[in-house]
């Protein structure tokens, strides 16, 4: 599913602006950059990554940088004391970020606080 929404991401403004207004599945996109399997990790800070481009403040909001801080600062430090359970659950099993995952979250997470949002930049 993660792949299907990182897919759609990547299209029409329309679709990214539905995806960051839709508080269910930006929950389930932030859930699934701490799944155990890394490629369920890089398709949701991917996905993220597209959205950020025209979405920052809505994806701010979301609390999404939060997530991605932690994926970045536990590749780079080691375990980091995460604020969400179900992050808890995934960093205490083992679950460590690939190189491509970590360099996927930090160009969003640099999106995201520099918020260029496209409808900002555009007017």
């Amino acid at each position: 599913a993660i792949h299907t929404i990182a897919n759609i991401a990547n299209g029409r403004v329309v679709h990214q602006t539905y995806i960051v207004s839709n508080h269910r599945l930006l929950s389930a996109i932030r859930g699934c950059m701490t799944h155990p399997m890394e490629e369920g990790r890089l398709a949701a800070v991917s996905c993220t990554e597209q959205l950020a481009h025209a979405h920052a403040l809505q994806l701010r909001e979301a609390k999404m940088d939060v997530t991605l801080g932690h994926i970045v600062r536990n590749y780079v430090h080691g375990p980091v004391q995460p604020q969400s359970v179900s992050m808890a659950r995934s960093l205490s099993s083992g679950v460590e970020s690939s190189q491509a995952v970590k360099d996927k979250a930090q160009k969003a997470l640099r999106l995201i606080e520099c918020g260029d949002d496209y409808s900002m930049s555009s007017s």
